[in-house]
């Protein structure tokens, strides 16, 4: 008596072309001569009930069920995609993702995106660092009795910075962030280095760095840098070039501004390593 839309499995084209699908409620009986592989889901209490599991905040309001989550990523995906959520709350797309790798051994990565951190009004409300990213860290290390189910992901911030500004209010640690990401597809953990490697093309031999400053100790370090081949970016590009030259290195010198005007542009993968980073 439920209105559907009814198909055949050899007529759908391609993979990614949906069958159509019924929610099932978790407890309740399912039809055994029902073909359609209906997804099994939880109600938004048991989204509740794992967020007190991992001992986060319950304050959260209406989480999405796990078993929900998974039952759309088993429809949906292949065991190499990229999930995508732009409205991540508690992060339960996130958890999902890692189960189902556990699951199938799948290699799936995940993007949580949110705007729901602290405010001038609310200083101490921070889903996205106390809820969201604190549950994914839970959920790999494990927790309570829960083993680890791995994997690393990395917390990063949006800034909107107007290209004619970017000399002004970007800053040494927004070119880190970009050109970490552009080069290796990964967020490079805090250092306190002058000077940070963050990409090396063993084939080329070149290692791309990032001076935060440029003083004699700097100089010094990329002089002695063990690799054939240099990229720097710095704040004085045209010294560093000068100086290295001097003393018999190949360097290709760019400024800070040139690595940050960069990142916002498309470009093709470049053949780079990650250096110790942890995937988004």
């Amino acid at each position: 008596g439920k209105p559907r839309f009814k198909t055949y499995k050899k007529k759908v084209r391609t993979k990614s072309q949906p069958l159509s699908s019924w929610i099932q409620e978790n407890g309740k009986p399912v039809d055994e001569n029902d073909v359609t592989n209906p997804i099994v889901s939880g109600l938004t209490s048991e989204g509740t009930s794992a967020l007190r599991e991992i001992q986060l905040s319950a304050d959260f309001p209406y989480p999405k069920p796990l078993s929900l989550l998974l039952g759309l990523l088993k429809q949906a995906t292949q065991p190499n995609d990229i999930v995508l959520d732009f409205f991540a709350g508690s992060g339960t797309t996130g958890h999902a993702v890692l189960e189902l790798n556990a699951e199938d051994g799948g290699n799936r990565k995940f993007i949580l995106c949110s705007s729901t951190e602290a405010t001038a009004k609310e200083p101490d409300k921070n889903i996205c660092r106390d809820v969201c990213a604190e549950r994914m860290r839970r959920v790999m290390a494990g927790y309570g009795d829960k083993p680890g189910l791995g994997g690393n992901f990395a917390y990063l911030q949006l800034d909107a910075v107007e290209p004619p500004d970017v000399a002004f209010e970007a800053t040494a640690e927004h070119a880190r962030a970009l050109l970490a990401l552009r080069t290796t597809h990964c967020a490079l953990p805090p250092s306190a280095d002058a000077v940070q490697l963050i990409a090396r093309d063993a084939a080329g031999g070149v290692d791309t760095l990032l001076a935060f400053e440029v003083d004699d100790a700097v100089i010094e370090t990329l002089a002695n840098w063990p690799s054939l081949r240099l990229a720097v970016f710095s704040t004085r590009p045209d010294t560093v070039a000068e100086l290295l030259t001097a003393r018999g290195r190949t360097v290709n010198s760019y400024s800070l501004n040139e690595a940050l005007m960069r990142g916002q542009a498309r470009s093709k993968p470049a053949k780079a390593k990650a250096i110790d980073g942890g995937a988004a």
